[in-house]
């Protein structure tokens, strides 16, 4: 067959189609440099949180007559100058820069959704970075940014300015991944869109104010705990006094019944020494066999 075509008989390469090239020479962006703190993506991102950088990407400086794609060929220069072999063409960096944006609203959308409920701040942390590893990095860069802020749970009508787009003065040739239902001009063409975001925006409403009774039946069964404590405490306060009270009492009684019955005691030990002194005996004796004080007397 290649005979007939004219073509060299000793050609027998394997051809290699679109997705074998894309394959052999796709190389991650964060561990292609000479050094590990050394990137396309370190590069990248230094360049973006450098002075007013990212804004002029963004189209901030319009009379500058810097389009995307010339900033990005910058870029791509300034990633050959690090030592890093892998080539970064234009379009490669727009369609990163894209890509980074897309994870950093991802978290901003996150944290003023189920983002709320998490308390813990390692755990919220470590979902963070799990979304936008290099959220941190770009937090002080695109918070500003109208793009990047909460999408489903911003109404603003100014939210869906042609900020996610390519400026109007970069090249028509890029071809960056957008979300287009986040596009002013689609918004008309696209009613389901806007019911959809009142829904949500009405369910989450819904949530909350359930979420609220709850939280408040919570509180008011607690105060109800707390004090139904309190009065069992007073309760007990009160049944202790008493109980010390009561204490007190028969050990007073127990005390002036011993006294009346020590005097009992005296006053018959006083009959019977003075009916042995009437008898003749002697005093001597009489204290021996009826002393007046006794040996537990002195004892106490």
């Amino acid at each position: 067959m290649l005979v007939l075509f004219g073509g060299d008989t000793s050609f027998n390469q394997a051809a290699c189609g679109k997705r074998c090239y894309n394959a052999l020479k796709r190389v991650m962006w964060h561990n292609d440099g000479p050094a590990e703190d050394v990137s396309s993506l370190t590069v990248l991102i230094d360049w973006m949180t450098d002075g007013d950088n990212y804004e002029r990407y963004r189209g901030g400086d319009a009379q500058s007559g810097e389009n995307k794609t010339a900033l990005a060929q910058k870029i791509s220069r300034l990633i050959s100058q690090k030592g890093i072999k892998t080539v970064r063409t234009a379009k490669d960096i727009t369609n990163k820069i894209a890509s980074l944006e897309s994870s950093y609203r991802s978290v901003v959308d996150f944290l003023h959704g189920s983002g709320q409920g998490i308390t813990d701040e390692t755990s919220l942390r470590d979902k963070i970075l799990q979304i936008c590893p290099e959220y941190y990095e770009l937090h002080d860069t695109m918070n500003s940014r109208v793009g990047t802020r909460a999408q489903l749970l911003n109404t603003d009508p100014g939210y869906w300015k042609d900020d996610t787009e390519s400026d109007g003065n970069s090249s028509s040739s890029e071809t960056v991944p957008q979300t287009k239902k986040y596009q002013k001009d689609d918004l008309p063409s696209q009613p389901a869109l806007l019911r959809l975001k009142e829904a949500q925006l009405v369910h989450q409403r819904d949530f909350q104010h359930a979420e609220l009774g709850v939280r408040e039946q919570e509180l008011h069964l607690r105060e109800k705990e707390f004090s139904a404590r309190e009065k069992q405490l007073e309760s007990e306060k009160l049944l202790a006094i008493a109980r010390v009270g009561e204490a007190n009492a028969q050990a007073s009684k127990l005390m002036e019944e011993a006294e009346h019955w020590r005097q009992q005691r005296r006053v018959t030990l006083l009959r019977e020494r003075k009916k042995l002194l009437d008898e003749g005996v002697s005093k001597d004796e009489i204290d021996f066999l009826l002393p007046l004080v006794s040996d537990l007397e002195h004892v106490r």
